[in-house]
């Protein structure tokens, strides 16, 4: 009551987090993964960017340092790569057309993919053999997969 809740500090890194308790914390400081809106995710007057803090998510895939940029720069033949699952499970469109245009397209790898360790491998290679890594939006507006290809380089 002293504070309305707004000593707390709630790591709320994934939209569907904390949903049933958010209209009781509103007050509290929020670590997000966005602030994204339009997906329906947060309510009005429960995020802010006066009270809350962005963080980006944590990477999947290990650190393209200085020695790994060199090495890779020269074996980067792909033009545009994505894996990861093509039918969202929020029912966009957009991964499902993109593969659909982009499958036959030279230079271009579109592969569905799952998560593990042999997933994670798999797109830490393609994404440093491309020079552009495809993000669209998955089950959240925000994609740890952009997270992924900064990391990779």
């Amino acid at each position: 009551k002293r504070s309305e809740g707004r000593d707390h500090i709630f790591p709320i890194h994934h939209p569907w987090s904390f949903k049933s308790v958010r209209k009781y914390v509103k007050n509290a400081i929020w670590l997000l993964p966005d602030m994204d809106s339009t997906g329906n995710w947060y309510k009005p007057g429960q995020i802010s960017l006066e009270k809350d803090l962005i963080l980006p998510y944590v990477p999947n895939v290990d650190l393209c340092d200085a020695n790994c940029l060199s090495e890779n720069s020269s074996k980067r033949t792909t033009l545009l790569f994505f894996r990861g699952r093509l039918k969202r499970n929020a029912g966009g469109k957009v991964r499902a057309k993109l593969g659909a245009e982009l499958s036959s397209a030279k230079d271009v790898i579109i592969t569905e993919g799952t998560a593990g360790d042999e997933g994670k491998l798999a797109a830490q290679k393609g994404m440093r053999r491309s020079m552009f890594c495809l993000c669209p939006a998955g089950d959240t507006p925000s994609s740890a997969r952009l997270f992924d290809a900064i990391v990779s380089g």
